[in-house]
């Protein structure tokens, strides 16, 4: 029975030794395509489906890599792309496109709509996506016609370096036997982190109805009568 405890706790030691060494996700940080071919149009054929729930958030994840298509923009600068597919649907409902930061890198997101023909229908720039702490995030309503996502990579900000604060806030609890009261102590750290904008990283596309915009009937209030 000893040598099994023992046998156990040096198996625990080892499992928490190995869990301390895990190192963080990591993620390449790209900022040239210089030996990469580009077209100069989209292409929808490996367009991947999103779909789309009454009730629950539907979400897709997925890399925007080298293996990506890529395409020049409009000046003739190199971006790597990936294309969603979205769901049929008869109203409006809301899209979420984000991306975390990952390591010391994160993805510089630009992403437009298409109709069924593929013409454009709207294009939201990289400065429409929200710091959202460990992600950057674009939140909009999606209309029956938008068809297809395209996210795609920004030249302009890529290479670009960014650092900002994130605070820690931890808990400890402390017991009076005295008086037997609990008291919780909040405690606060500050720590600066930087990241480089690539042309890579993950992407996370989320599709989800949109709120109710009926309008709620006035209550009814009690009538009073004086007396």
């Amino acid at each position: 029975m000893r040598s099994f405890a023992t046998f156990a706790v040096v198996a625990s030691g080892i499992l928490l030794a190995a869990c301390a060494r895990t190192p963080p996700p990591t993620q390449d940080v790209t900022v040239s395509l210089a030996t990469l071919s580009c077209d100069q149009a989209f292409t929808t054929s490996r367009a991947k489906p999103v779909g789309l729930d009454p009730e629950d958030p539907v979400a897709i994840e997925f890399d925007i890599q080298h293996s990506s298509p890529c395409k020049l923009d409009t000046a003739s600068n190199k971006q790597l792309y990936e294309v969603v597919r979205l769901p049929s649907a008869d109203s409006p409902y809301l899209l979420t496109i984000s991306s975390p930061k990952i390591g010391g890198s994160a993805f510089a997101p630009t992403v437009a709509t298409l109709s069924q023909t593929e013409d454009v229908r709207r294009i939201y720039a990289h400065d429409a996506f929200l710091n959202r702490g460990n992600k950057l995030s674009l939140s909009i309503e999606a209309a029956p016609e938008d068809r297809f996502l395209v996210v795609s990579s920004h030249a302009d900000i890529v290479g670009d370096q960014r650092s900002e604060i994130t605070t820690h806030i931890t808990s400890q609890s402390h017991y009076n036997a005295v008086s037997g009261i609990s008291t919780n102590l909040y405690y606060g750290s500050e720590s600066q982190r930087g990241y480089t904008m690539s042309y890579t990283g993950k992407v996370i596309v989320t599709t989800m109805p949109a709120p109710s915009r009926a309008l709620e009937p006035p209550s009814s209030r009690p009538s009073t009568e004086k007396r």
